[in-house]
Protein backbone atom coordinates (compact mmCIF):
# COMPACT_ATOMS: atom_id res chain seq x y z
CA UNK A 1 0.00 0.00 0.00
CA UNK A 2 1.30 3.43 -0.97
CA UNK A 3 -0.15 6.42 0.83
CA UNK A 4 -0.11 9.72 -1.00
CA UNK A 5 -1.13 13.33 -0.68
CA UNK A 6 -0.72 16.45 -2.73
CA UNK A 7 1.24 18.99 -0.71
CA UNK A 8 -0.14 22.49 -1.32
CA UNK A 9 2.29 25.38 -1.66
CA UNK A 10 2.02 28.76 -3.35
CA UNK A 11 4.23 27.27 -6.11
CA UNK A 12 1.62 24.57 -6.77
CA UNK A 13 0.97 21.02 -5.65
CA UNK A 14 3.73 18.55 -4.93
CA UNK A 15 2.95 14.81 -4.93
CA UNK A 16 4.21 13.07 -1.79
CA UNK A 17 4.14 9.28 -1.32
CA UNK A 18 4.90 7.09 1.70
CA UNK A 19 5.19 3.33 2.15
CA UNK A 20 4.84 1.84 5.62
CA UNK A 21 5.33 5.27 7.20
CA UNK A 22 8.53 6.06 5.29
CA UNK A 23 8.74 8.65 2.54
CA UNK A 24 9.41 7.09 -0.87
CA UNK A 25 8.63 9.91 -3.30
CA UNK A 26 8.51 13.66 -3.54
CA UNK A 27 7.66 14.74 -7.04
CA UNK A 28 7.98 18.02 -8.86
CA UNK A 29 5.58 20.91 -8.54
CA UNK A 30 2.80 20.51 -11.07
CA UNK A 31 3.40 16.78 -11.50
CA UNK A 32 0.13 14.87 -11.70
CA UNK A 33 -0.68 11.82 -9.64
CA UNK A 34 -0.72 9.79 -12.88
CA UNK A 35 2.84 10.97 -13.65
CA UNK A 36 3.87 10.05 -10.12
CA UNK A 37 2.35 6.58 -10.42
CA UNK A 38 4.00 6.02 -13.80
CA UNK A 39 7.38 6.97 -12.37
CA UNK A 40 7.18 5.19 -9.03
CA UNK A 41 4.96 2.20 -9.79
CA UNK A 42 4.95 1.61 -13.57
CA UNK A 43 3.83 -2.02 -13.24
CA UNK A 44 0.97 -1.23 -10.87
CA UNK A 45 2.25 -3.44 -8.05
CA UNK A 46 0.92 -1.26 -5.26
CA UNK A 47 -2.49 -0.14 -4.12
CA UNK A 48 -2.64 3.65 -3.79
CA UNK A 49 -4.56 5.35 -1.01
CA UNK A 50 -5.00 9.07 -0.50
CA UNK A 51 -4.10 9.88 3.08
CA UNK A 52 -3.01 12.86 5.10
CA UNK A 53 0.73 12.78 5.76
CA UNK A 54 1.01 15.50 8.41
CA UNK A 55 4.60 14.84 9.54
CA UNK A 56 5.86 15.04 5.98
CA UNK A 57 3.81 18.13 5.16
CA UNK A 58 5.01 19.86 8.34
CA UNK A 59 8.63 19.13 7.41
CA UNK A 60 8.00 20.56 3.93
CA UNK A 61 6.37 23.64 5.49
CA UNK A 62 9.45 24.13 7.66
CA UNK A 63 11.81 23.67 4.73
CA UNK A 64 9.97 26.13 2.49
CA UNK A 65 9.83 28.71 5.26
CA UNK A 66 13.60 28.40 5.69
CA UNK A 67 13.26 27.14 9.28
CA UNK A 68 15.03 23.79 9.02
CA UNK A 69 16.31 21.18 6.61
CA UNK A 70 14.11 18.13 6.18
CA UNK A 71 14.66 15.24 8.59
CA UNK A 72 12.37 12.40 7.57
CA UNK A 73 12.62 8.63 7.40
CA UNK A 74 12.79 7.48 3.79
CA UNK A 75 13.18 4.33 1.77
CA UNK A 76 13.60 3.35 -1.87
CA UNK A 77 11.10 1.18 -3.70
CA UNK A 78 12.72 1.77 -7.10
CA UNK A 79 16.18 2.22 -8.56
CA UNK A 80 19.27 0.14 -9.18
CA UNK A 81 21.92 -0.34 -6.51
CA UNK A 82 24.04 2.31 -8.25
CA UNK A 83 21.17 4.82 -8.41
CA UNK A 84 20.36 4.25 -4.74
CA UNK A 85 24.02 4.78 -3.81
CA UNK A 86 23.95 8.10 -5.68
CA UNK A 87 20.70 9.09 -3.98
CA UNK A 88 22.12 8.27 -0.55
CA UNK A 89 25.18 10.38 -1.40
CA UNK A 90 22.87 13.34 -2.10
CA UNK A 91 21.81 13.24 1.54
CA UNK A 92 25.42 14.00 2.52
CA UNK A 93 25.46 17.40 0.79
CA UNK A 94 24.96 19.88 3.64
CA UNK A 95 22.16 22.42 3.63
CA UNK A 96 23.37 25.65 2.07
CA UNK A 97 26.23 24.00 0.16
CA UNK A 98 26.62 22.66 -3.35
CA UNK A 99 28.88 20.21 -5.15
CA UNK A 100 29.49 19.23 -8.75
CA UNK A 101 28.48 16.01 -10.47
CA UNK A 102 32.21 15.27 -10.74
CA UNK A 103 32.72 15.74 -6.98
CA UNK A 104 29.74 13.49 -6.30
CA UNK A 105 31.18 10.79 -8.59
CA UNK A 106 34.53 11.06 -6.79
CA UNK A 107 32.84 10.81 -3.38
CA UNK A 108 31.23 7.57 -4.58
CA UNK A 109 34.62 6.20 -5.63
CA UNK A 110 33.54 6.30 -9.28
CA UNK A 111 35.44 9.31 -10.68
CA UNK A 112 34.90 8.30 -14.33
CA UNK A 113 31.16 7.79 -13.89
CA UNK A 114 30.18 11.47 -13.97
CA UNK A 115 27.51 11.02 -16.67
CA UNK A 116 26.05 7.96 -14.94
CA UNK A 117 25.97 9.90 -11.66
CA UNK A 118 24.27 12.84 -13.38
CA UNK A 119 21.69 10.48 -14.88
CA UNK A 120 21.01 8.90 -11.47
CA UNK A 121 20.68 12.35 -9.88
CA UNK A 122 18.05 13.14 -12.51
CA UNK A 123 16.08 10.03 -11.50
CA UNK A 124 16.04 10.92 -7.79
CA UNK A 125 12.59 9.97 -6.41
CA UNK A 126 12.96 12.16 -3.31
CA UNK A 127 13.62 15.62 -4.67
CA UNK A 128 14.12 18.27 -2.01
CA UNK A 129 14.68 15.66 0.74
CA UNK A 130 17.66 14.16 -1.11
CA UNK A 131 18.86 17.50 -2.43
CA UNK A 132 19.66 16.94 -6.09
CA UNK A 133 19.17 20.69 -6.56
CA UNK A 134 22.50 21.17 -4.71
CA UNK A 135 24.43 19.44 -7.51
CA UNK A 136 25.84 21.75 -10.16
CA UNK A 137 27.86 21.37 -13.34
CA UNK A 138 31.65 21.45 -12.94
CA UNK A 139 31.75 25.08 -14.13
CA UNK A 140 29.24 26.15 -11.49
CA UNK A 141 26.31 26.42 -13.91
CA UNK A 142 23.01 24.93 -12.86
CA UNK A 143 23.01 21.83 -15.04
CA UNK A 144 19.56 20.23 -15.11
CA UNK A 145 16.70 19.67 -12.71
CA UNK A 146 13.53 17.60 -13.03
CA UNK A 147 11.43 20.45 -11.67
CA UNK A 148 12.99 22.95 -14.09
CA UNK A 149 15.87 25.36 -13.70
CA UNK A 150 13.60 28.04 -12.25
CA UNK A 151 12.72 25.70 -9.38
CA UNK A 152 16.36 24.71 -8.90
CA UNK A 153 17.26 28.39 -8.64
CA UNK A 154 14.39 28.95 -6.21
CA UNK A 155 15.56 26.13 -3.93
CA UNK A 156 19.20 27.26 -4.05
CA UNK A 157 18.15 30.82 -3.23
CA UNK A 158 16.01 29.53 -0.36
CA UNK A 159 19.13 27.86 1.05
CA UNK A 160 21.31 30.92 0.41
CA UNK A 161 23.41 29.32 -2.33
CA UNK A 162 21.67 30.64 -5.43
CA UNK A 163 23.47 31.79 -8.54
CA UNK A 164 25.21 35.12 -8.20
CA UNK A 165 24.31 37.55 -10.98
Amino acid sequence: MLSYCLYDHNLGQLPVVAHQGRLVYIGAFGESLADCQADLDPKGRYQWQEQELPEICLALDQYFSGQAPLALAYDFIKGTDFQQAVWRALAQIPYGQTCSYKELAQALGRPKAVRAVANAVGQNPLSILLPCHRVLAHDGSLGGYRGGLGMKTYLLNLEGTGPKN
